[in-house]
């Protein structure tokens, strides 16, 4: 496994491992319309503007296939990816493919996103967890702090809890 920035040609993975993660992690603790919702969130679109914004880090794990040589990326699987907001210190999203939970890409990929937040002086971190995944961040030294809402694009919202971890 290694940690790379994504690219743009990573957006079509980006948002179907988005889709699949949701899909799978979050069925015991939502309902169908509220992962409806969501997914609608994961468009190739939105990704896209998740990419634009300069503010976003997007950090992907992928299964190298070719070595390492990062000519090749384009055929990289990936595993998990996860983008970290620097302007506001949030963790906006850690999503990783079903196929590959409870094997360590999630937890790398968070102990990268928290380095590169430390690297920009960042100090504490926030994050809105989805309720299927406020244990994981536990493990990690992560606190709630309120329960909250995921308000997605559309206006529409879905539980979460509103947590921090001081770097």
């Amino acid at each position: 496994m290694h940690i790379r920035e994504a690219k743009y040609s990573d957006i079509p993975h980006v948002a179907e491992l988005a889709q699949l993660s949701i899909q799978s992690a979050c069925e015991s603790s939502y309902s169908f319309d509220q992962i409806k919702i969501w997914l609608d969130m994961f468009s190739e679109d939105i990704i896209e503007e998740i990419f634009e914004d300069e503010n976003n880090l997007i950090l992907v794990a992928v299964n190298q296939d070719d070595g390492g040589d990062d000519e090749a990326d384009i055929d990289d699987e990936i595993l998990s990816f996860g983008y970290l907001n620097l302007e506001t210190a949030e963790i906006k999203g850690l999503y990783t493919h079903p196929d590959y939970t409870n094997q360590g890409c999630g937890a790398t990929l968070l102990e990268f996103l928290e380095t590169r937040a430390t690297d920009n002086g960042i100090l504490e971190l926030f994050l809105d967890s989805s309720l299927n995944a406020v244990d994981f961040y536990k493990n990690f030294g992560y606190k709630e702090i309120s329960s909250s809402e995921f308000v997605m694009p559309n206006g529409q919202s879905i539980p979460s809890v509103r947590m921090s971890k001081r770097l």
